[in-house]
């Protein structure tokens, strides 16, 4: 929570329900790279709820901040936080997965009753808005892999470009032939595109290839099935809310798109 000095909370719903704060009990040279430094964004990453994946923004050597939402550039890491109660004090130890390049979004799967876990977040370079992004994985056994590397220069016209979006779905996880995928959107040419990543080898399939309809899309969330809700909008035709319902055989992945709400517009005359 916060703007100016990011921090994060842990609120406990009960008889007597608290909001807490968390620290960091083990403050190091890999933690503190630069101080001072504030928690952002995070999620639980054990069916225990004493663990969480979270980012740690740091200041810029000036004492500057750069912007949370739009500045990917934004110095930060990617740590796990093992968390202990005590009182009205929530401490965090620390554990620093990825501090190689500013990094969003992170993200974990669950599997197998929580016997299996798995977490992925972007990272970006140190450039300014708009940079190509990489999309990394860990299953907390050994270092993070990645998956989908930055594109320099795609090698045809039609090539995958890259993956330029902000931010990861709040859910982007599905299941196809039995094994997990993550869905996003991303931007491909003049529009954005439905993009299914497959987080084993990090190939990468267009699920809304350019029409003349030129629409372009927003994943709001997936199911972790074979689900998926966007919103999709061109030119021509304002916002739907539309349901997708992934399948596919031999010719791959494919995605039925149904229209569940669309703006009642009178007729032109």
């Amino acid at each position: 929570m916060g703007r100016k000095r990011p921090a994060l909370f842990l609120a406990s719903w009960g008889d007597n329900g608290v909001v807490r704060r968390i620290r960091i009990s083990n403050p190091d040279d890999e933690t503190q790279a630069l101080s001072p430094s504030y928690l952002g964004p995070s999620t639980f990453s054990s069916t225990r709820e004493d663990e969480l994946i979270a980012l740690q923004y740091h200041t810029l050597r000036s004492g500057c901040k750069l912007g949370m939402v739009y500045c990917t550039n934004r110095s930060s890491s990617t740590i796990k936080l093992t968390l202990s109660t005590n009182d009205d004090n929530v401490s965090a130890n620390a554990n620093v997965l990825f501090s190689e390049r500013p990094s969003r979004s992170p993200r974990v799967l669950l599997t197998e009753n929580g016997r299996k876990r798995l977490a992925v977040w972007l990272s970006y370079f140190h450039e300014p808005h708009g940079s190509c992004a990489s999309l990394h994985i860990t299953d907390f056994s050994k270092k993070p892999e990645t998956i989908v590397p930055t594109v320099a220069r795609p090698g045809q016209a039609k090539d995958f470009p890259g993956l330029y979006l902000d931010q990861l779905p709040p859910a982007p996880f599905v299941e196809y032939k039995g094994r997990p995928f993550l869905v996003t959107h991303s931007a491909w040419g003049s529009r954005r595109t439905v993009l299914l990543i497959d987080i084993e080898n990090g190939d990468v399939v267009d699920l809304t290839p350019d029409t003349e309809e030129l629409w372009s899309w927003t994943v709001l969330a997936c199911d972790g099935e074979d689900k998926v809700v966007a919103s999709r909008a061109s030119l021509i035709s304002p916002q739907e809310l539309v349901v997708g319902r992934l399948g596919g055989g031999d010719s791959g992945p494919q995605v039925k798109w149904t229209v569940v709400d669309k703006p009642d517009l009178p007729e032109s005359s």
